[in-house]
């Protein structure tokens, strides 16, 4: 488990790559771009299956990812492995839902997030 909770302004351009890590905690974090920062992590700890970002403050600078359903569904559409987001664990229907949404919006001809 990689704890890195309560920091400012965090951002994962040169965190190293850990194949193996499959908890990390980032509650109570500063994060200016959640969608890159994803990204990022997601490249370099592909196995990850635990994420808590609790707390954490992004762009907007006001809403905690758990307790938005669209950074909810956005988390789980760049970690489909994930088995618990912010300690919560992740349903067969959260995950069908998400599935549905990717399907909708590739019949729409939207961009996907993956």
């Amino acid at each position: 488990m990689l704890t890195l909770n309560k920091n400012d302004n965090l951002e994962f351009e040169t965190l190293p790559k850990m194949d193996h890590l499959t908890m990390l905690s980032m509650n109570g974090c500063h994060i200016q771009n959640l969608y890159k920062e994803l990204k990022r992590i997601k490249k370099r700890c592909p196995k990850l299956e635990y994420l808590s970002v609790r707390s954490s403050f992004f762009e907007d600078g006001t809403v905690p990812a758990a307790e938005a359903t669209h950074r909810r569904r956005t988390i789980l559409i760049i970690f489909p492995n994930l088995k618990v987001l912010d300690n919560i664990e992740v349903t067969k229907w959260e995950r069908q839902n998400v599935k549905e949404y990717l399907r909708a919006m590739r019949r729409k001809g939207l961009c996907c997030m993956l």
